[in-house]
């Protein structure tokens, strides 16, 4: 079949259209939690402390972690996704989680 300069049917279309459609965000499973991921709204500003008490403390919050938490886990605490081109502008030589100061807003 031939598809260059046709149209193609799609078969994702009518379930979408009906409203029957799934998505991951419709997957339920027992015990399942969901992630939130809070970030500095100031740049580059140093942290001095972190108390996860306050957040601990509320209905529903079952963990809290921050990058001291993790570190022990992941194999390098620098992130590159993708290869880095000309308008890369991060520096791959920072880690990409806040240790000391903001790295990302």
């Amino acid at each position: 079949m031939r598809v260059i300069g046709r149209s193609v049917p799609r078969l994702e279309d009518e379930p979408l259209l009906k409203g029957e459609g799934r998505f991951i965000d419709d997957i339920r499973l027992p015990g399942m939690l969901h992630a939130a991921f809070v970030r500095s709204p100031h740049a580059h500003a140093a942290i001095r402390r972190i108390d996860k008490a306050a957040a601990l403390a509320l209905p529903g919050v079952h963990a809290l972690f921050t990058r001291a938490d993790l570190l022990p886990h992941l194999a390098t605490e620098y992130i590159v996704v993708g290869l880095p081109s000309a308008s890369y502008k991060q520096d791959l030589n920072r880690p990409a989680l806040a240790g000391d100061e903001v790295v990302h807003v």
